[in-house]
């Protein structure tokens, strides 16, 4: 007789338990897995257990995302986990929907993840929140058309450079829907995250002004060749950005190329001396609304529809979200579910946060052509996308 129930990880045995579930579900080859608590604060860790034996497992972490201009608070679904011999029991589905309902009793409105498999959390209403630009370039190929007359500065371990370095960040993600305002840690736990990581951080100071961060890490092919990856870059402005790249150029006798996982709005190709170099599209992460209602009126807000829009939706998952919706200028009104221009969940979450066009959504047969000419405007890609942490 199983004795099934979820229940919070918060003592070591469990803790201990969903460590080593960890280690086998995921591809670690860097022991974040035994990193993964103490808990950040605002972070909750689930587990349903048969018997007070470990089956699955999900986390819910706190961060606050920029959505249409503004800043909300998120839900960012991580390490979830499931044994083998418990699969396909519907426990992730379980813990997801808690999850959910605990997160929007705290006034989180929208949940982002990093999938294994999109089509496996299709089915949780998430929607492909596209990703980014994955670029391989030799550094000898960098055009450096601006002059850098600032200095970059080693990270030394002291509080003011760790500020300094959130202060750019936080400026910098501020340009994107999907920015997450960092979760500043303490000086003795980012040292030694950097230290674990084996990561280089430099920081560009111009007139006594920090305009620029690198953190990257350089990793080993063979002999006497590296690579230089970045990690996390951010920059206040122009200047900011041409410090990094006259960094970047400096290794052009060192390393064989440059790694970067960038903004999609980056036209790297155009600051290279040959602009054939490698570029992949990435869709990494995954985006849902937990409250349709306040999601679509942020979104009418930034961009009004200018003519009455009119769909239906229905979610499994937060059956309350469920209805068709009236959108009229900045006014969302939500009706009886009448199933008039039906969107399937996830599509219709990539769709409301930009990552597909109504244009795009037609060309690929997921909608008809029902929808009024305004609707293009009110759903289209007038925003630049990127999420900036990973988790």
């Amino acid at each position: 007789m199983t004795m099934e129930k979820i229940k919070l990880i918060k003592e070591k045995k469990d803790e201990s338990a969903y460590r080593e579930l960890a280690a086998y579900c995921f591809s670690d080859s860097i022991g974040w897995t035994e990193r993964i608590f103490p808990l950040e604060p605002g972070d909750t860790a689930y587990g349903i257990f048969d018997n007070d034996i470990l089956t699955s497992g999900a986390m819910s972490r706190s961060f606050q995302i920029y959505i249409f201009n503004t800043l909300i608070e998120m839900a960012g679904i991580a390490a979830v986990e499931s044994g083998p011999q418990f699969r396909n029991r519907g426990y992730i589905r379980k813990l997801i929907k808690q999850i959910f309902i605990d997160e929007l009793k705290k006034g989180k409105i929208v949940s982002v993840l990093m999938p294994f498999k999109h089509k496996f959390y299709e089915k949780f209403g998430f929607g492909d929140f596209g990703g980014t630009t994955a670029t391989t370039f030799d550094p000898e190929n960098i055009i450096t058309r601006h002059g850098c007359n600032g200095e970059f500065i080693r990270f030394n371990g002291n509080k003011e450079q760790l500020s300094d370095m959130y202060d750019v960040h936080d400026i910098w993600v501020r340009n994107f829907t999907g920015g997450i305002i960092s979760r500043r840690k303490s000086l003795a736990k980012f040292k030694d995250d950097l230290k674990w990581l084996k990561d280089h951080l430099f920081l560009y100071y111009k007139n006594d002004e920090c305009k620029a961060y690198l953190r990257y890490h350089l990793n080993i092919k063979a002999q006497y060749t590296t690579d230089l990856e970045i990690k996390k870059a951010a920059w206040k402005d122009n200047a900011g950005f041409s410090g990094i790249l006259h960094f970047c150029a400096s290794h052009r006798d060192q390393c064989r190329q440059i790694e970067w996982k960038s903004p999609n709005n980056i036209p790297l190709h155009m600051l290279c001396k040959t602009p054939r170099i490698s570029q992949n599209l990435l869709h990494d992460y995954m985006i849902r609304p937990l409250d349709v209602k306040k999601i679509l009126q942020l979104k009418a807000d930034f961009t009004p529809a200018t003519e009455k829009i009119t769909f239906s939706i229905e979610d499994e998952i937060i059956p309350e979200n469920s209805g068709t919706y009236i959108i009229e200028g900045k006014e969302v009104t939500k009706t009886v579910f009448n199933r008039k221009n039906k969107l399937p969940f996830h599509i219709f979450s990539s769709l409301i946060f930009g990552a597909y066009s109504l244009k795009e959504l037609e060309l690929s047969g997921f909608t008809d052509t029902s929808f009024p000419i305004t609707a293009y405007s009110f759903f289209q890609k007038n925003h630049d996308i990127y999420v900036s942490e990973m988790f």
